[in-house]
């Protein structure tokens, strides 16, 4: 139907033209005949095609909304995968955690056995520092029947050192001294049972 309506529009536009041609020479004329010609014939050429402006204009739209479907697939899909790599992340920070615990616990629990009276025990300090460290603070019974409060480390690479052994005092400086951990001794104390 639109086809149709444009090839009368554009034979319309042409008889007109061919009228004020015949009618006139002047110059001003003979360029709007010109410029009608020439959009006869795109209007012939659109119509033959079958574009019509308003099948380019919903073209156009469709175009549109096919990229703006495409961006919002993009950013969902970013966010996908922003949101596996918090959780892998989350994911592995709680594996940390359980494993620095489960460490404290067995470092609590050595401590325990090697006392002269395991069943004087107590942790009153324990704070699972972010390098691994581990650092107690713990009542025991010594030899003469008294209580001592006392200090040991679990250090990074798995070794448990108490006051009395060789360079405690410089690697508690280094892991411990004046630095603040997770306070975890609530947890290994009842875990361990040194509580």
């Amino acid at each position: 139907m639109a086809a149709i309506l444009f090839s009368i529009l554009a034979l319309l536009v042409i008889v007109v033209y061919a009228l004020l041609k015949r009618l006139t020479t002047r110059a001003s004329v003979q360029k709007l005949g010109l410029f009608l010609a020439s959009a006869t014939a795109v209007l012939i050429v659109l119509a033959w095609i079958g574009n019509t402006p308003s099948q380019v204009k919903a073209s156009a739209a469709r175009s549109d909304k096919a990229s703006t479907d495409a961006h919002n697939a993009e950013i969902e899909a970013a966010n996908a995968a922003g949101k596996a790599t918090r959780e892998k992340d989350n994911a592995s920070k709680e594996a940390a955690s359980q494993a620095a615990t489960n460490s404290a616990i067995a470092g609590a629990e050595s401590l325990k056995a090697a006392m002269r009276n395991p069943a004087s025990f107590k942790l009153i300090e324990v704070s699972v520092m972010g390098n691994g460290a581990v650092c107690y603070g713990y009542r025991a019974q010594n030899g003469f029947g008294g209580l001592n409060v006392e200090h040991a480390l679990l250090s990074p690479d798995g070794f448990i050192r108490s006051e009395n052994a060789r360079g405690f005092t410089r690697l508690w400086n280094k892991h411990c001294a004046g630095k603040a951990g997770a306070d975890e001794t609530w947890v290994i104390g009842r875990m361990s049972g040194s509580s």
